[in-house]
């Protein structure tokens, strides 16, 4: 072959594959990458063309596409899992551009499948005099806010989240920017899904835990009733007071005074538990009685830490918050310490601090209580229980006070106390047993029995029977007579109970006069 009939072939070689393209057999698109964006136009004017040919720019409930995130496979832009809507309305030129891929350096983040971290959104967020509580499952991102009980639903990626918010059937769009240390968020909002954003938010974590369900409407309570947190819970060695209004709850710690914040729906309150200027999640479940809560804490995320079981003391409304540990607030606080002087009973009080502890020399009741001001609040028991509230005089005198059963319901007792003496009171004797009320005892009939501290009076049906007796822990000894005489040998003589742990049985022995052997025994059951 000659040189010029070998350039003759290649010269129509190269010919014959310019001239192929346009005849149809191959055509050469643009790679993905290389589609046109939602601010450019294609030739004819009309709306750019996404890879699955959508009109750029359509809204709908399509999840914002993270920028450089298609699927080499398909083609789709950054399509996963169920989608939220798409806040940013995608008007071509207009509107929140959709987040930046996930840089995967974030110190709080979820990790959804394919391995992509996103900021953890789950928990309470304090947004000026509002509160909005998410919850989130991978890039999903549901709650709600306090103002107007509004919706929000919205998708995550990297440290954004961006949405949508419901109030009143009225839909606006959001995006937020988590701080990298996942404390706060700041962010934009507008109504509908285009314009110019009308307002922002700065708002900042106060919980980390699983937030409480959206109440069912706008300023009510969930389908679950709800539970009064309002009162005084014994925690061990310390106690929680606790003021509820509406669904939020308030109150503080006493033997650290450290701050209590949270939200109450039906048997639960979550919320945080500040002290020394440090955050700690709690979260608090109701017994079904409303008489008990268990609770836990931790810290700044993590695991829970530690373990509660607080029992309520008094659901009356608690002191207010020492200004600091052991100290009243702004007033100058009394001192209860002292013999008060009560109708025909003596109330022996002891102050130590805020901390009041007492005891009524009637019936030997105990009582526990917190000073505040002029105010002192607390506690009585056994063998029945209560709360109290006294309010002492500005001349530290006298005091009123009301007295109440089973801390709640209305105040049945009302009290007026004179201060016969500031000196240290006396200390408790040892619990007596109650022995006032009608015990069923065999052949001896019915024993009606009067208890005044340890003096116990009464009758008894057989022979027509009188008892008198001093009570001393759970024993009770004394003296019986009957007719016709009422005098010993024959018609008198000593009897020892033995009150059943109970309270509601004792175990006795009876003799003729005061010397020798029991004669026979003497048991009795409570009637009422």
């Amino acid at each position: 072959m000659t040189g010029t009939t070998l350039r003759l072939i290649l010269s129509l070689l190269l010919i014959t594959a310019l001239v192929l393209p346009s005849t149809g057999c191959i055509k050469l698109g643009k790679l993905p990458w290389q589609q046109p964006t939602a601010n450019t136009s294609a030739s004819s004017g009309a709306p750019a063309q996404s890879m699955v040919g959508e009109q750029a720019g359509q809204s709908g409930p399509e999840a914002p596409t993270p920028q450089g995130s298609q699927s080499g496979a398909n083609g789709q832009a950054g399509q996963s899992g169920s989608q939220a809507p798409n806040p940013a309305g995608s008007q071509s030129g207009a509107g929140a551009q959709p987040p930046a891929q996930p840089s995967g350096q974030d110190s709080q983040v979820i990790t959804k499948p394919g391995g992509v971290a996103v900021a953890n959104w789950i928990g309470t967020w304090q947004c000026g005099s509002y509160k909005m509580y998410l919850d989130q499952a991978g890039d999903q991102v549901t709650g709600w806010y306090e103002h107007e009980n509004s919706v929000i639903e919205g998708y995550a990626t990297g440290n954004t989240l961006v949405g949508t918010w419901t109030a009143n059937g009225v839909k606006y769009d959001f995006q937020l920017d988590q701080s990298t240390d996942g404390k706060s968020f700041t962010g934009h909002y507008r109504q509908g899904s285009s314009g110019n954003w009308i307002g922002t938010w700065s708002c900042t974590r106060i919980s980390t835990a699983k937030p409480p369900s959206k109440p069912t409407a706008s300023g009510s309570q969930s389908t679950t009733p709800a539970t009064s947190w309002t009162g005084t819970w014994q925690c061990d060695q310390c106690k929680f007071y606790l003021t509820q209004s509406g669904n939020s709850v308030t109150g503080w710690k006493d033997n650290d005074n450290s701050d209590i914040e949270g939200y109450a729906q039906g048997g639960t309150l979550v919320g945080t538990w500040t002290t020394n200027g440090g955050n700690s999640d709690i979260q608090f479940n109701m017994s079904t009685d409303g008489q008990s809560f268990t609770g836990h804490i931790r810290g700044d995320q993590g695991n829970w830490m530690k373990f509660w079981y607080c029992v309520n003391k008094s659901s009356s409304m608690p002191p207010a918050k020492a200004t600091a540990l052991g100290q009243p607030p702004t007033e100058q606080a009394v001192s209860w310490t002292g013999t008060w002087q009560c109708g025909q009973t003596n109330l022996y009080l002891t102050q130590s601090g805020n901390q009041v502890t007492g005891w009524r020399s009637d019936d030997n009741v105990r009582l526990e209580a917190y000073s505040t001001g002029n105010t002192l609040v607390g506690t009585w028991s056994p063998p029945s229980s209560g709360d109290f509230q006294f309010t002492m005089s500005s001349d530290g005198k006298s005091y009123t006070g009301l007295f109440r059963a089973n801390s709640s319901g209305s105040w049945t007792v009302s009290w007026t106390c004179y201060r016969t003496s500031t000196a240290p009171p006396p200390s408790q004797p040892p619990s007596v047993a109650n022995w006032s009320g009608q015990w069923l005892c065999g052949s001896w009939g019915r024993l009606k029995l009067t208890q005044s501290g340890n003096q116990v009076t009464g009758t008894y049906s057989y022979q027509g029977g009188k008892f008198t007796g001093y009570a001393t822990g759970n024993t009770l000894v004394g003296t019986w007579s009957e007719e016709p005489t009422y005098n010993p040998p024959d018609d008198a003589g000593d009897v020892q109970f033995n009150m059943a742990a109970d309270g509601n049985s004792f175990t006795g022995y009876w003799r003729y006069g005061s010397s020798g052997s029991w004669a026979g025994t003497w048991n009795g059951q409570r009637d009422q």
